[in-house]
């Protein structure tokens, strides 16, 4: 069987995944900026080098450039018999124009495969919920895990079997991620009632709901707030941008409130 390890320098069409090295961080923090259209998880990610988190980075590399990233980081996992040896699969970006050619997938079975050879037995996730679940994340193996976030883009992985079976645990992520700001969404999202609870600047990457409504709580005021979208938003690069935030009295453009919660 090949190991993780060799399969290192891999290659998927004309890209090549291999792990960061120190040249590589100046043009993943710009990847990261990019493909989230902020500065936060570029951030996150050299916060998390910084603090010796960091368990799998693997870059994607076409022409010289770096088209797509993915990093694997320790995570706190507490439960009532010990503390899971668990990592968070955060951030992980690929440029628009190297999308939908398998790039990603590879990067997230890569990076998979080496975290379990690295004796890592848990893998979260805050990500799509019909992306996701093609690796093996579910909601279901994540439901028992308190954290800060819910709902169905938080979801979990077993890299060693059944190390989640019958597990309640409290997920403790890293300061590093204090970077974001938090919010609770309730409305209907995705088809239907639900409720989420994310960072604030990811919403917009889970609400895919077509045209709606939903309340939500600053994550500093913690003031009640309603913001309404339209489904055309929900298709543009940024798809929050043009939506009105009614807070108190006060109806606030995205400009305005300078926040990034479902603008």
């Amino acid at each position: 069987m090949v190991s993780a390890r060799e399969m290192l320098n891999f290659k998927i069409g004309m890209a090549l995944i291999r792990e960061e090295i120190p040249d590589d961080y100046a043009a993943m923090r710009e990847l990261n900026c990019t493909a989230f259209e902020g500065e936060a998880e570029g951030q996150l990610v050299d916060r998390l080098r910084s603090d010796g988190l960091v368990v799998v980075s693997l870059v994607a590399v076409e022409g010289g450039d770096i088209v797509g990233h993915i990093l694997f980081s320790d995570l706190v996992v507490e439960t009532d018999q010990a503390i899971l040896d668990a990592v968070s699969l955060a951030p992980m970006a690929v440029a628009p124009s190297f999308q939908r050619r398998g790039i990603g997938s590879a990067l997230v079975r890569l990076g998979l495969a080496v975290c379990r050879e690295r004796g890592k037995s848990v893998v979260v996730v805050l990500g799509h919920p019909e992306y996701f679940p093609r690796f093996g994340f579910s909601r279901e193996l994540a439901k028992n895990l308190r954290g800060p976030y819910s709902g169905d883009a938080w979801m979990a992985l077993e890299l060693i079997p059944d190390a989640l079976d019958g597990v309640q645990g409290t997920v403790r992520y890293p300061k590093a991620f204090d970077i974001f700001s938090w919010c609770t969404v309730a409305g209907v999202l995705g088809g239907g009632d639900s409720e989420l609870s994310l960072p604030a600047n990811w919403v917009r990457h889970f609400c895919y709901a077509e045209a709606g409504r939903c309340s939500a709580v600053h994550p500093t005021a913690r003031t009640p707030f309603v913001a309404s979208w339209t489904s055309t938003m929900l298709t543009t690069p940024s798809p929050f941008k043009s939506a009105s935030v009614a807070h108190g009295d006060v109806r606030h453009t995205a400009e305005s409130l300078n926040i990034p919660i479902l603008l």
